[in-house]
């Protein structure tokens, strides 16, 4: 039987391609940009990044003992089908199916945020924890839960949908039509509109030097201004930050896990001026086993491969091997 499996992971500006071997860890990976004209491109892309990964390790399709996805939206791991992927252009795209035909290997997808929890448990900062959850903090805000290192999906697949619970029911509306989800409140898109907000409101930053347009600033602008001591950009991370502990205490009371990671790129990229707002927010709070929740909390250590790591284990499993 063959040792090899892909794991991929697929995001609306590249397809990530890594080769596994009999542990999982990656050996080789490459990287192809994503072609959204169509779904058929889009496909492409993916055969596309396969094909080359294989041909820079001189194997072919028929070394293959599997192949695992991650997605960003809403799959059918059952059902190896992409229900939803707004960034990718996705409907009911029957995705495992088509990579089976393609190379004639079991094929598994799943949700990004899961299967980025999925790397962590295995190789990051959630190593063998009986209880992970993993909170992914960037253009959106998903968590993923592994629970005796399996992933826990729920009765329909959406365990771990946090971004659309509301956390304050006078917040913004957010593109869900609800108030104060947590999506609107705490994510990349949303830190930048707050900052956005406050200036147009006249309050003074660095983040609008004069002649500058204050539509233009994102997150990673306020995560630096924070950084270089801004208060108007500290006070927006924080209050994003505080927003963001409010979710991990509810996902702490309610699933008790013993490791709770944080990854995404707001949460990456902002670095203390994001991270010890969380902290402070957790310290006074205690778990069911009397531990401060803060003790608790871990960074990301695979960053952007969390995803791409946890495909490879999934490809794993489709191929016979591992959980």
């Amino acid at each position: 039987m063959s040792r090899w499996v892909v794991g991929l992971d697929v995001g609306g500006s590249k397809v990530a391609a890594a080769l596994g071997g009999e542990t999982g860890v990656a050996l080789a990976r490459v990287r192809v940009e994503t072609d959204l004209s169509s779904e058929a491109a889009t496909l492409e892309s993916i055969f596309g990044a396969v094909d080359r990964l294989l041909a820079e390790a001189g194997l072919g399709a028929g070394d293959l003992a599997g192949i695992g996805v991650a997605v960003p939206g809403e799959v059918d791991h059952r059902r190896g089908t992409v229900r939803r992927a707004v960034n990718l252009r996705w409907r009911e795209v029957r995705l495992a199916d088509r990579l089976r035909r393609r190379y004639a290997v079991p094929a598994l997808c799943d949700n990004d945020a899961n299967l980025a929890a999925l790397g962590e448990w295995s190789f990051g900062a959630g190593r063998e924890a009986a209880v992970l959850v993993y909170v992914s903090v960037g253009t959106g805000i998903g968590a993923g839960i592994v629970v005796d290192g399996r992933i826990h999906r729920g009765a329909g697949g959406a365990a771990g949908e946090i971004g659309h619970a509301v956390v304050l029911p006078d917040g913004p509306r957010c593109a869900c039509g609800l108030h104060g989800c947590l999506e609107a409140l705490a994510s990349g898109p949303a830190i930048a509109a707050a900052a956005r907000d406050a200036i147009a409101h006249g309050r003074d930053s660095s983040l609008r030097p004069p002649g500058t347009d204050p539509v233009a600033i994102t997150a990673s602008d306020v995560a630096r201004a924070a950084a270089a001591g801004d208060p108007l950009a500290r006070e927006v991370m924080a209050r994003a930050a505080e927003h963001l502990a409010y979710a991990l205490i509810f996902l702490a009371r309610t699933l008790d896990p013993d490791r709770m990671v944080l990854g995404g790129g707001v949460a990456a990229g902002a670095g203390a001026a994001f991270l010890t707002p969380v902290r402070k927010a957790l310290e006074g709070v205690a778990g069911f086993t009397g531990h401060a929740l803060a003790d608790r909390l871990a960074i990301s250590e695979l960053g952007e491969d969390a995803g791409l790591l946890g495909a490879v284990q999934l490809a794993r499993t489709a191929g016979g091997r591992g959980r």
